[in-house]
């Protein structure tokens, strides 16, 4: 596919723009130079390209002129030798139309484009500065890897070795063989926790319902001990209570017979309390400021009477103020003055030492002498011209003498290279066989799989290691039979079950035998409570006494009636306990009948037990006699002998897999070690053929020897057409510096007469003398004896130019002199018409002291007339504060007035004691009340009266004696309630412990997606691992496909690009890994990752152009493209990158986009086909 034109109808800045790169010229390059200043529209016009290719994107950048609807970008495209003009518009269907609005299908864009789609065809036909920097980085990601960076610059995909890092990364946290921070790990500790609580929970259902009695026999107990608290605490409040109100009630009424008895008194209005103190406070503040006023008054009046100014002066003031700017200007005048007149004395001097240093004639009038600024200008730059001049024909005549010494040079290089010759047909025999050596990879797979051969030797020998205490052969390891799964699987289901049974037995033999040990010892408190009312002990005493009985009717001795006695008296008292304690003597024989319920099961529990250990045993056995003899070792259980088998069963396969990988190495071995035999012996004869010995019988030491001598025969047949061209260059040189040369003459000769012609028409001549004109007409000078003339006019300019500056300078002194005197004159005359005005009498000589001493009078009477307004100001602010004062002293005494006549005192201070001795009986009215609402809350009743009927048999002593009989009762029941509490607590929790509910359901199922989640992530892992090795293995294919080719074009690019500081690439083999590495002019070497950023740029261009050939050998090319790569390379590497991208556009067509002109100007003298397209800003 080709572009023949590019149409940006509607799209960013766009409107009908087009940039039409025409036709291609069958054998010619196709190269094209875009360009256009930053902010043009150039990577604007690419991602045109690409939408048109692919879809406008649903969210473009280019929508900011033209709205979504209306964007449209077009192209003419050759596909397959066919025109075919397409448009592509922003809509969600039938967005490709043909240039008649048909729609067309996008397959016919797929088929052309391979099937590549954007971010492909980004990666691997278009090149920015970013994608150069990310080739730099993976050039050191990837260590320098050959396989990694020939697959990153085909495909265009930076950074995969990165990836297979952090594929590996993840594989290894999910799950890592011994460690314990995996995901896998955690979930099996999950799972492990998740049984272990099942195992607790899981408990018999005569254990739930014993517990659950146990609950609602502590739940009944508690209840009954919080309803008494509670009737307790009620009682113990009313006491409180009680006690409380009976000293208050006392206190009330004695409070309340004291005010009685006082009688009435006057109460005053609450805010009196505190605006008494405010009203004695202002009262005296009024007083003591009316004091200061009348002192104030006093002293301000006689200062008044001595602040009179004098009227004469200060009718003067207005006409002095209109004096002050002819005074400032009189008085610097006077101070100027002699200054001034010396320096129009020195400015005139200067003015006369510069007609003298231009050797005017005497009398000359300097203002003649004055030339015009373009006069002066246009000899400045005739003088610069002459300099320039000079230097241009004195570097023309030398790089015309150089021309022709470099062209003698040239003519003997040539002769020297014709002796230089190689055998043509020798040498295409040597380059066939050395390009059947590069294109062969026989070497690199010796190697690998010598490599190989070595590691699975080691490997099968490590296999069979781990198989002890087996030893043999593979051969041997292949014919032992071992049992087959399903007899496995039959063996590990009977042991499970009986591992579950015996399990169960052991679980329900500690339950029955800890429900014996609780049965027993319930029993034993019972007895040791109840006393000794059994059955037992009842029918031994019953026995006993019948006994006696007997012996006493034989004998009938008083001995054996007293034991009869005795014992008859202990059987009814034992018989009257026991019909008291029947409901204990019930509860003994339940838990009797438990203990021994409890002893039967553990003993069928005990049995079951046994024999499924017994079972355990037997298949243990029946495996052993299955395995080999080897693989038995010491006696162990089933499950043990089943891990042992099934872990010899992986390692076999492992051992067997390692031996069919040695025979495949081996075999591969041999094959390429045939292939280079084949390819050394080629090598030797074509070498031999040239007269050259082969140096060892290494096959990369002879191609690098072949290699030797084709670049020594193709560099010296570059040698002779270079010779050819550079001496055709040398006389074409020559030929331009002669022309060189005769122009600067002829420039030289214009200057002179140009300089004749402005010295005539500036009038020098008529002012300083005929040596500025030729001595006669026709007596013209040439340019080079115009040189003395030249530089003396050079020296005369800057004095000329400072001629109007001396003479302006003048002209201002002289005009400031007489100003400053008219200045003085008028205020002398103005100044004495006021002295006379005011009657003064100044007898100072001086002008500036008079002004000085009229001033100050002036001044003083101002001061004055100002002192004089500011005291009745005073004056008049004392009066308005002095009536405000006698109003405020007539409103205090009004308000005094108030108080006095309340209390009926006779003067305000008496006020105090009174206000006083009201808020006493205020307080203590408040506390009787304060009182009666305490008693009201504290017994629950309505009045006073109430209270006191409710109290009036009540006595404080029996109230503490009861008080103190219930804080001991609730102390004990306190304690019995959180007895209680603990008992129901832990009756609750064990019932939730073993759960009623599904609790060991939702476990189980917490444990199935623990596994679900285990099984996943085991997927997830073997994945990332599986796919990281079948890259690396994809890599090394790559590798070992494309390394000749590849290889051989990005070399040549890289010694092109960097002008030989590199002369190519080469392979270093690493292990199971080969290392590009650059080969440096001095013979040395540099491994990639050790290159400088630029280098390693230019590199990874190099091998994306060698990327691209080899794709455009193999299938139809797309256009290439790359925008502004070249912003850190310098202009001879530069160059050379043109010169390669000339050279690929043969084999596709190739569009480079730069804002830089200079390499518009390269691209032409690189490739003088190319064609320029320029975008307008």
């Amino acid at each position: 596919m080709r572009l023949r034109r590019l149409d940006l109808t509607r799209y960013g800045r766009f409107t009908d723009n087009r940039l039409d790169f025409g036709p291609s010229t069958p054998g010619a390059p196709d190269f094209h130079i875009v360009y256009g200043l930053n902010e043009a529209g150039k990577s604007t016009s690419l991602s045109g390209f690409l939408d048109l290719l692919f879809g406008i994107e649903q969210k473009s950048r280019y929508d900011f002129l033209h709205p979504y609807s209306a964007m449209e970008v077009g192209a003419l495209l050759e596909i397959d030798g066919a025109e075919r003009h397409l448009i592509r518009r922003k809509q969600r269907t039938g967005s490709l139309t043909d240039g008649a609005g048909q729609g067309v299908n996008e397959a016919l864009l797929a088929g052309a484009l391979g099937g590549l789609s954007r971010e492909s065809y980004r990666a691997m036909f278009s090149l920015d500065d970013e994608t150069l920097e990310a080739g730099g980085e993976a050039i050191l990601q990837s260590r320098g890897d050959l396989g990694e960076l020939l697959f990153s610059a085909s495909a265009g995909l930076a950074g995969i070795s990165a990836a297979l890092v952090r594929a590996q990364d993840e594989a290894d946290a999910i799950h890592r063989k011994q460690a314990r921070s995996t995901a896998i790990y955690a979930l099996r500790q999950r799972i492990e926790a998740l049984d272990t609580k099942r195992n607790e929970i899981d408990t018999a259902a005569s254990r739930h319902n014993a517990l659950a009695g146990e609950l609602a026999k502590a739940s009944e107990s508690y209840e009954a001990v919080i309803s008494e608290l509670g009737g307790l605490r009620r009682r113990w409040r009313e006491i409180e209570a009680a006690l409380r109100a009976l000293p208050r009630l006392r206190d009330h009424a004695a409070l309340a017979e004291a005010l009685e008895t006082e009688g009435a008194a006057p109460r005053p209005p609450a805010s009196w309390r505190d605006s008494f103190p405010k009203l004695l406070a202002e009262s005296a503040r009024v007083d003591a400021a009316l004091r200061r006023i009348e002192s104030d008054r006093a002293r301000i009046e006689t200062e008044r009477a001595a602040s009179q100014p004098e009227p004469a002066l200060l009718s003067l003031q207005p006409r002095w103020r209109a004096l002050e700017g002819d005074r400032a200007r009189a008085l610097t005048a006077e101070d100027d003055l002699p200054r001034r007149r010396r320096e129009l004395d020195a400015a005139a001097a200067h003015l006369r030492e510069t007609l003298a240093l231009l050797g005017a004639p005497e009398g000359t009038a300097p203002a003649a002498l004055v030339l015009p600024a373009p006069v002066l200008g246009s000899l400045r730059e005739r003088i610069d011209a002459r300099l320039a001049l000079e230097q241009k024909l004195e570097a023309a005549l030398g790089e015309e003498a150089e021309a022709a010494h470099r062209l003698e040079t040239a003519e003997t290089g040539r002769a020297t290279g014709e002796a230089e010759g190689f055998d043509a047909s020798a040498l295409a025999v040597l380059d066939t066989a050395r390009a059947l050596a590069r294109r062969s990879d026989a070497a690199g797979r010796l190697a690998h799989w010598r490599g190989e051969a070595a590691k699975r030797r080691q490997a099968l020998a490590a296999r069979l290691d781990a198989l002890r205490p087996w030893s043999g052969e593979a051969s041997q390891l292949r014919a032992l039979h071992l049992p087959d799964s399903d007899r496995l699987a039959g063996w590990r289901a009977r042991l499970g079950e009986t591992e579950r049974r015996e399990a169960e037995a052991l679980n329900r033999l500690r339950e029955a035998e800890t429900e014996a040990r609780l049965s027993a010892t319930r029993l034993g408190a019972m007895e040791k409570s109840a006393g000794a009312i059994d059955d037992a002990h009842a029918e031994r005493l019953r026995g006993e006494r019948d006994a006696a009985w007997a012996a006493h009717r034989g004998s009938l001795s008083e001995a054996t009636a007293e034991r009869f006695e005795t014992l008859l008296k202990a059987d009814d008292g034992l018989s009257q306990r026991r019909l008291a304690q029947a409901r204990e003597l019930g509860e003994l024989r339940q838990l009797g009948a438990a203990l021994a319920t409890a002893e039967t099961a553990a003993e069928r529990w005990r049995e079951l037990a046994d024999e499924a250990g017994r079972d355990r045993v037997r298949i243990a056995a029946e495996i052993a006699s299955a395995l080999p003899s080897a693989l038995r070792g010491e006696e162990g259980d089933g499950v043990a002998l089943l891990s042992r088998l099934d872990a010899f069963s992986r390692r076999r396969a492992d051992a067997l897999d390692a031996f069919s990988a040695l025979d495949e190495a081996e075999t591969a071995q041999e094959e390429a070690e045939a292939e280079a035999v084949r390819l050394r012996e080629g090598l030797c004869e074509a070498l031999s053929a040239l007269g050259r010995e082969p140096a060892g019988g290494d096959l990369a030491l002879l191609s690098d020897a072949a290699d030797a001598v084709l670049t020594e025969a193709t560099e010296a047949g570059a040698r002779r057409a270079a010779a050819t061209r550079d001496l055709e260059g040398r006389r074409l040189d020559l030929e331009r510096r002669r022309r060189d040369a005769e122009g600067a003459r002829r420039l030289a000769e214009e200057w002179a007469a140009s300089w004749r012609r402005l010295l005539s028409d500036s009038g020098l001549a008529s002012q300083f003398g005929p040596r500025f004109a030729p001595a006669k007409a026709g007596d013209e000078l040439g340019f080079a004896a115009l040189g003395p003339l030249v530089g003396a006019v050079r020296e005369m300019l800057p004095v000329l130019a400072e001629l109007p500056v001396r003479l302006r300078a003048v002209a201002d002194l002289q005009h400031r002199v007489e100003t400053m005197e008219e200045n003085r004159r008028h205020f002398a005359e103005a100044l004495d018409g006021l002295i006379s005005a005011s009657g003064l009498a100044l007898d100072e000589a001086a002008l500036a002291a008079r002004a000085e001493r009229l001033a100050g009078e002036i001044e003083t009477a101002e001061r004055r007339a100002q002192a004089l307004r500011h005291f009745d100001g005073e004056l008049e602010r004392l009066s308005s504060e002095h009536a405000d004062l006698r109003e405020a002293q007539a409103r205090l005494a009004a308000e005094g007035e108030a108080m006095i006549s309340a209390f009926d005192v006779e003067t305000l201070a008496e006020v105090g004691p009174c206000l006083e001795a009201a808020a006493e009986r205020a307080r203590r009215e408040a506390r009787l009340q304060d009182w009666e609402r305490d008693i009201l809350a504290d017994l629950g009743v309505a009045s006073l009266e109430e209270a006191r009927a409710h109290l009036a048999e009540a006595d404080e002593e029996t109230l503490e004696a009861e008080r103190g009989a219930l804080d001991a009762r609730l102390k004990d029941l306190e304690a019995r309630r959180e007895t209680l509490f603990r008992a129901k607590s832990d009756a609750a929790d064990a019932l939730e412990r073993i759960g009623g509910d599904d609790a060991v359901a939702r476990l189980m199922g917490e444990r199935r997606v623990a596994i679900l989640e285990m099984e996943e992530l085991a997927t997830r892992a073997l994945r990332l691992r599986a796919g990281a090795l079948i890259a690396g293995d994809a890599l090394r294919l790559y590798r070992d496909r494309h390394r000749s080719a590849m290889m051989d074009r990005a070399s040549q690019a890289f010694s092109t690009m960097t002008r030989g500081d590199y002369a190519g690439l080469a392979t270093q083999a690493e292990k199971d890994r080969e290392t590009l590495i650059g080969l440096t002019r001095a013979g040395g070497s540099r491994l990639a990752m050790d290159m400088s950023k630029g280098t390693r740029f230019q590199l990874y261009l190099a091998l994306r152009l060698a990327g691209y050939e080899e794709f455009a050998r193999a299938r139809a090319p797309v256009p290439f493209l790359a925008d502004d790569i070249m912003e850190t390379f310098d202009e001879p590497r530069s160059e050379e990158v043109l010169r390669l991208l000339a050279a690929l556009s043969r084999h596709g067509q190739v569009i480079y986009l730069t804002h830089h002109r200079h390499l518009c100007d390269l691209a032409r003298t690189v490739e003088p086909s190319v064609r320029l397209h320029e975008i307008a800003n």
